[in-house]
């Protein structure tokens, strides 16, 4: 292929056929796109390194970077390391999970502390605000 741009595209993802078929650019350009850096996504880097000056990075655009996940928005996929892809971030919604455990028992003990349920249970009267 000659001259491919996909830049401004919003893409997130990738085929990961492109990093096995022998297909080559002489001019590619993917930068402004939101790509998705998880740990099956990792290829990438390595199959854009591969393209070398074939890849376009323009001066004052937008790079090549990550979309998602937050911890690499931004982020220069070319710069990303196979650590920082494959980062468990399972690690990253257990703590989410606690944090909003915390806060939804501390709404439930406020809650609990300021109505009062008669005897049978069915008619909760408000005392005062949490």
């Amino acid at each position: 292929m000659d001259h491919v741009d996909l830049s401004g595209n919003q893409l997130t993802v990738l085929p990961t056929f492109l990093a096995s078929e022998n297909i080559t650019f002489r001019w590619l350009s993917l930068y402004d796109n939101p790509l998705r850096c998880n740990c099956e996504d990792k290829w990438i880097r390595g199959w854009l390194e591969s393209l070398g000056k074939a890849l376009f990075v323009p001066r004052y655009q937008p790079l090549t970077a990550c979309g998602s996940p937050d911890r690499l928005w931004n982020k220069n996929i070319l710069h990303v390391t196979d650590e920082d892809f494959c980062r468990n971030s399972g690690d990253e919604v257990a703590l989410y999970i606690v944090e909003v455990s915390e806060i939804l028992a501390i709404n439930l003990a406020c809650l609990c502390d300021h109505f009062v349920s008669h005897a049978c249970g069915a008619k909760l009267i408000w005392i005062s605000g949490c």
